[in-house]
Order: structure tokens, then C-alpha cells, then sequence
């Protein structure tokens, strides 16, 4: 009797122990899938964000042929105040013109500028000065000369990281 009991028990200890795990495993996958859907909904929010930003200062643009400048804020005062670096570009990806002195460097992903070119909203995530930011690429109506323009509204996605840690 005493094996018979011995068995039973080894027995509900490993279906036990074998339950926890599938249930950690399926607890694991569901925050998994949690974090991931609450970052590209969040992408997607500043995608959109600097889309329309995008076509708000290509319609400035067109009327005032220049982009507005902002002063002489240190890279971290802008980011906290602004996030916003704009650039516009030539036809092959040269900066004409930026809204702060800090945008003359931004990362240029050749892919997104070339979807620009066609009339599409080309995105892209890159690394610039250590962090990762997000750039959006949308065609603008050509200078006076009819060259062929395209603005870069990028934004750094260290303001999202508090939100992550939260996640």
C-alpha cells in the first residue's frame, strides 16, 4: 500500500508541477503580447503624430518657402520641449533647410526617402546620438526652381521610455 501511495503522489506532484509551468509559460505569453501590442499602438500614435505634423509644415512650407527655426536649446532641452527636428531635403537627400541646428545630422534611411519621392509617407527608426529615434519622410511641393523636395520630421523616442518601464 505504501508504494501504491508513494506513486499517487509523485504522480500529483508532477502533474502539479507541470500545470505551474504551462501556466507560467501561458501568463509569460500573454504579457509578452500585452507589451508588444501596447508599444506598436504607441508607435503607430507618434507615427500618425508626425505625419500630420509633417503635412502641417509642408503646407507652411509651400508659403513661406522656409521652415520656422527654433533658438540655440541644448539637444536634451529641445527633445524635452519640442521632440520635433525637421529637415528638408533635395532630391538626393541633402538637408536645404532646418528648424533647429541640432537637425542637420539626423539619421537619413535612403528606403523611406525614396518612398517620400513616390508620394508616400515613408518611416523609419534609427539610432542618432545614441537613442532611437523615429523619422517620417513625406514629399513636399517643389521650390521655386521645380526641385524636387521631400521633409523629414523626426522625434526622439526617448519620452516613451518612462512608458515602457511601465509596460
Amino acid at each position: 500500500a505504501a508504494p501504491a501511495t508513494e506513486l499517487m503522489y509523485s504522480l500529483r506532484r508532477a502533474l502539479s508541477v507541470r500545470f505551474s509551468l504551462t501556466m507560467l509559460a501561458a501568463l509569460l505569453l500573454i504579457a509578452l503580447w500585452a507589451y508588444l501590442g501596447a508599444r506598436q499602438t504607441l508607435i503607430e500614435e507618434l507615427d500618425q503624430s508626425l505625419a500630420n505634423g509633417a503635412r502641417l509644415q509642408a503646407v507652411a512650407l509651400s508659403a513661406t518657402g522656409s521652415l520656422p527655426t527654433i533658438g540655440t536649446l541644448d539637444r536634451d532641452e529641445f527633445t524635452r520641449e519640442v521632440n520635433r527636428f525637421l529637415a528638408v531635403r533635395n532630391a538626393v537627400g541633402v538637408p536645404l533647410q532646418v528648424n533647429t541646428p541640432l537637425a542637420r545630422d539626423l539619421p537619413f534611411d535612403r528606403q523611406a526617402f525614396e518612398s517620400a519621392l513616390k508620394n508616400k509617407v515613408g518611416r523609419s527608426t534609427s539610432t542618432w546620438w545614441g537613442e532611437s529615434v523615429r523619422s517620417v519622410y513625406v514629399r513636399v511641393s517643389p521650390d521655386a526652381q521645380g526641385a524636387e523636395r521631400v521633409l523629414q520630421v523626426t522625434a526622439s523616442l526617448e519620452p516613451l521610455d518612462p512608458i515602457d518601464r511601465h509596460l
